[in-house]
């Protein structure tokens, strides 16, 4: 590895490197971040952490590297600072102030409560799933579309341009964080009914503030019942 260049730029004298992330590359031991500093755009890498794009960066102690080759990108750095990320702060952007209006995920405070649903009968057809089982099934249903009759206990609308439903069905328990599924759509509903869903299945969806869905319905028709 290439000895660190004297100076650091885009900083002040202790060596900080701070700006909004611009972009994210994920190697296996390090997160390379392209920033907007206050003198331009700059590359910098710590050891791999999870950063929202939009997110405000701040590197300690960081070194700045010419002419760094990156085996892992097949990519020479003109100029490249390697340091230790800070408490990331979250940068004030439209972007952020629509997450901040986004209905939690199950597993973060605030998120719907176990509502006394009781037992909804299951959709009926190969693709059916009750809400725990798409929680436990998430995996092998990522991608496939399916169906799920549910009640709505919460709505949130107009985000993102979709509407974002809390589903319950009875199935699953707060404890465990597999009774209360959220989806989004097009379709206008109210809290208390219940209805047919067919949607997409979405892991690991992350829209970042902190907003990250282990298992979201995406794009859902959604038919109210009687």
């Amino acid at each position: 590895m290439p000895r660190p260049a004297g100076g650091v730029h885009g900083g002040d004298p202790q060596g900080v490197i701070a700006g909004a992330v611009l972009e994210t590359i994920q190697v296996s031991s390090y997160t390379y971040l392209r920033l907007e500093s206050r003198s331009g755009e700059l590359w910098a890498a710590v050891p791999r952490t999870d950063i929202a794009v939009g997110t405000h960066a701040e590197l300690r102690d960081a070194a700045l590297m010419r002419s760094f080759r990156s085996d892992s990108l097949d990519r020479t750095f003109d100029e490249i600072y390697f340091g230790v990320l800070a408490q990331p702060k979250a940068t004030p952007t439209a972007a952020s102030a629509a997450a901040s209006a986004l209905p939690a995920a199950p597993h973060q405070h605030g998120s719907a409560a176990k509502a006394d649903v009781g037992k909804v009968p299951p959709a009926q057809g190969d693709n059916a799933r009750t809400v725990a089982q798409i929680f436990a099934q998430r995996t092998e249903l990522a991608g496939k579309r399916v169906r799920l009759r549910a009640q709505v206990v919460k709505v949130v609308g107009g985000v993102l341009g979709r509407n974002w439903l809390h589903l319950q069905d009875g199935s699953g328990t707060a404890e465990q964080g597999d009774h209360d599924l959220v989806a989004t759509t097009q379709a206008e509903v109210t809290v208390g009914q219940t209805v047919l869903v067919e949607a997409l299945v979405v892991i690991d969806k992350d829209l970042g503030s902190g907003y990250r869905y282990s298992v979201l319905l995406e794009d859902a028709t959604v038919t109210p019942e009687p």
